[in-house]
């Protein structure tokens, strides 16, 4: 959750900084209705990009997570433990707005299932565990 919360915060910086940058532009005028919903939609669609692009993007990459993920030391993997798709990713993406509703409800799955998995991880086949370095697995498997 600490994780979600990290990556939350990133996009509410991206979301500040178009902002800042935007607002300007308008702020010195009388805008019209029409600008101001293309102003949210420029909004909604940097949303779009980071939830539905960057955040599937970054669980199908090498790092198999999110910046948060990455700070946290978790990844997502299939419930083989091998990489994601861009498929899976982005249809886990989409899976997590059913998760969100109602109250984020999906999430609090995870604390009920064996697996630790939230509703969006069950419906897609996926899991997040924690990333163990290469390393450390060759030498537990030298060891045995």
């Amino acid at each position: 959750m600490i994780a979600f919360f990290i990556d939350v915060i990133i996009y509410l910086v991206i979301q500040f900084l178009t902002v800042s940058l935007l607002l300007p532009l308008w702020a010195s005028e009388d805008i019209s209705f029409r600008e101001f919903l293309s102003f949210l939609g420029i909004l909604f669609l940097i949303g779009l990009l980071y939830f539905w692009i960057f955040v599937p993007t970054m669980e199908s990459s090498k790092y198999q997570g999110t910046i948060g993920k990455i700070i946290m030391k978790i990844k997502v993997t299939d419930i083989d433990g091998r990489r994601l798709s861009i498929g899976r990713a982005v249809l886990r993406a989409i899976c997590k707005q059913i998760s969100g509703l109602p109250l984020m409800a999906g999430y609090f799955v995870a604390l009920f299932n064996a697996n630790g998995q939230a509703l969006h991880d069950m419906i897609v086949s996926t899991i997040v565990t924690i990333k163990v370095d290469e390393r450390d697995s060759y030498y537990e498997r030298l060891n045995q």
